[in-house]
């Protein structure tokens, strides 16, 4: 009986766990893809545990119940043997009768006597016997009854797990396919934050070296000398009157020759070298 109720005791337990699995995964606080794997893998090592105890009793209780089936048997032969025994007492004294005048003679006689004691002493045994039988099939009855039962249940539990194990897999498979689908989300709406950031770093550096570039191009273009010099010459021929510039004064009265002296005479006054 010990070991019906420890199987019991091991059915609700892992009856409690599968039946909570549910709502413990609801409960935790903490809802990531690691967490949740880490939390459905111990949970089914802990009902696989408690399966392989269940799997022990019940293959403990088939045992004992194979122990009292042979018992059974054992009795049922000792049973018929002192049955024999009884016939054969009760035809011993009635192939003896024969030699007696009368029943009581017969009843004085000493064969009578030990037959008669022999008989009665395995009428004892056979009562006994024949009780011890009776309750070790009912035994067996009720043992192979609750075993089946177990048997049953063992066999949903396993089913159970295989599901649970089937459900950890689904899970931690579709919350890895809705972080990767979420990343894509993110990007096509522009709200990752990672590759927000990592976007406006590229475009901030491509801004600042446009600009350093820009800059640079700037500083160069202001010491060239060929740029210099472009500018040296528009200022060489810019005339202070416009009226004199219409009429070509200076075609017609040699004003080439002027020009070209006019720019020595300045940098002559400038202390500049020709």
């Amino acid at each position: 009986m010990g070991v019906g109720k420890a199987i019991v005791g091991l059915f609700r337990l892992v009856g409690a766990l599968i039946a909570g699995t549910f709502q413990a995964i609801t409960g935790w606080g903490n809802k990531s893809r690691v967490v949740i794997k880490a939390k459905y893998e111990n949970i089914i090592a802990t009902n696989e545990a408690s399966l392989k105890e269940m799997d022990t009793g019940v293959a403990e209780k088939r045992a004992a119940i194979k122990r009292k089936t042979a018992k059974l048997e054992t009795l049922k032969t000792a049973l018929a043997d002192k049955m024999t025994l009884k016939t054969g007492a009760v035809n011993y004294i009635k192939s003896v009768a024969s030699k007696f005048s009368s029943e009581a003679e017969l009843k004085k006689s000493e064969e009578y006597i030990v037959a008669n004691d022999k008989f009665n002493t395995l009428k004892g045994k056979v009562e006994e016997i024949e009780k011890q039988i009776k309750d070790l099939s009912d035994d067996i009855a009720e043992d192979e009854k609750t075993y089946a039962l177990y048997k049953s249940k063992l066999v949903k539990m396993q089913g159970d797990l295989k599901a649970l194990r089937e459900e950890k897999r689904d899970t931690v498979t579709d919350m890895a396919w809705a972080e990767h689908e979420k990343k894509i989300n993110d990007r096509m709406r522009g709200t990752n934050t990672d590759w927000a950031d990592e976007e406006l770093a590229q475009l901030r550096e491509q801004r600042d070296t446009v600009i350093a570039a820009a800059e640079t191009s700037a500083e160069l273009a202001g010491t060239d000398s060929d740029a210099v010099e472009d500018q040296f010459r528009k200022f060489a021929t810019v005339e202070d009157n416009e009226f004199s510039n219409l009429l070509n004064l200076s075609d017609m009265f040699g004003g080439e020759k002027k020009a070209e002296e006019a720019p020595a005479a300045e940098a002559e006054a400038a202390g500049l070298p020709e």
